[in-house]
């Protein structure tokens, strides 16, 4: 029979907890630290990248060789036109594709960014700030790249998005001038916004302390 052990305090005195329920809560707490230690969000942001730039590449290879302008100087380097309907077609796949891919990278990279804040106490320091040039100086560096970040990866993930439903009445897919323009604009502002998330890992180490900080405990521990 399993003795009591001491009692969770969020728990009512008369519900006593076993001990085989107080081995469950301890290991639900240090998968949680597991997790904690291993941010999923630089994981995760692979996969849009690799087919958003895919998908940008694609369309702007199709304008270029559809216009009048520079279709005869991309057909001398090499003539794409042959294969104008699979680069539409995998082209539009990318961008759905990287749509599907970005919902958990968002989703992971709103929780990093909120857990970032709350560290550096983000909020006290607007309600704190009388001006947005005092706010600019109490904020750190790494906060102002991560809201930068989100805010650049956010406006590409929305362009491509306007770019997947306008393409999406077409019946062959293919990207009309303004995708083929939008995806011009957004692909060197995707490379930006992906520098500054690396920036974020390697340069001011976010997400990468916490396991380090696991690491050196489990050393410990052995």
């Amino acid at each position: 029979m399993s003795k009591p052990v001491n009692r969770s305090p969020n728990r009512s005195p008369d519900a006593p907890v076993t001990r085989s329920q107080d081995v469950a809560v301890r290991s639900t707490r240090e998968h949680a630290k597991v997790v904690e230690a291993h941010p999923v969000h630089p994981a995760l942001v692979h996969f849009p990248l690799t087919f958003f730039l895919s998908a940008q590449l694609l369309d702007v290879t199709y304008g270029l060789a559809t216009h009048p302008s520079t279709s005869q100087t991309l057909a001398n380097i090499y003539d794409v036109k042959p294969y104008l309907t699979a680069i539409s077609h995998y082209g539009n796949l990318a961008t759905i594709l990287g749509l599907l891919s970005a919902i958990p990278s968002v989703t992971s990279g709103i929780y990093e960014l909120l857990k970032l804040l709350n560290r550096q106490r983000y909020t006290e320091k607007i309600k704190r700030s009388d001006n947005a040039g005092q706010l600019n100086k109490e904020t750190h560096p790494k906060v102002k790249i991560a809201l930068a970040h989100a805010a650049t990866m956010d406006l590409v993930i929305a362009a491509m998005a306007y770019n997947w439903w306008t393409r999406s009445a077409n019946s062959m897919s293919a990207p009309s001038g303004t995708n083929v323009i939008i995806s011009a604009l957004m692909l060197p502002l995707f490379v930006f916004g992906a520098h500054l998330g690396g920036t974020l890992v390697y340069g001011h180490g976010v997400g990468v302390d916490m396991g380090r900080l696991y690491a050196n405990k489990q050393e410990k521990i052995l």
